[in-house]
C-alpha cells in the first residue's frame, strides 16, 4: 500500500507515490504538453538496489498519455565517485585557498 504526497505550486501539481518498504519513490505524476495539448506525464521507478547504503532504481519508465515514451535501464552507480576539489581546481587552473 503506497502513501500519496500532492505538491501543488500555482496551477502545477505533482502527485508522488512512496512506498517505503520497496523504496523511497516508486511513481510521480505531473502535466506536460504535446503537440495534441495537455497530457499526464508518469516517472515510474522499479528495481530499487543498495548503492553505498542508498537505495537506487535501476530501470525507470516514462508515460506520456498513458504511452510508454522511455525506458531508462541503469548498469552501475557510483556515489561520490567525482572528481576531488584539488582535481577541481587543477583542472580550472585555480590555486588553492590558503
Amino acid at each position: 500500500m503506497a502513501d500519496v504526497v500532492l505538491w501543488k505550486r500555482g496551477t502545477l501539481e505533482i502527485q508522488l507515490s512512496l512506498d517505503a518498504e520497496d523504496a523511497p519513490a516508486l511513481e510521480a505524476g505531473l502535466p506536460g504538453h504535446d503537440p495534441q495539448g495537455e497530457t499526464d506525464i508518469e516517472v515510474i521507478t522499479s528495481d530499487h538496489r543498495d548503492a553505498g547504503g542508498v537505495k537506487v532504481p535501476f530501470k525507470v519508465t516514462g508515460l506520456q498519455g498513458g504511452q510508454q515514451y522511455l525506458q531508462l535501464t541503469v548498469t552501475d552507480v557510483k556515489l561520490n565517485a567525482g572528481p576531488r576539489g584539488r582535481d577541481v581546481r587543477e583542472a580550472v587552473g585555480r590555486k588553492p585557498i590558503p
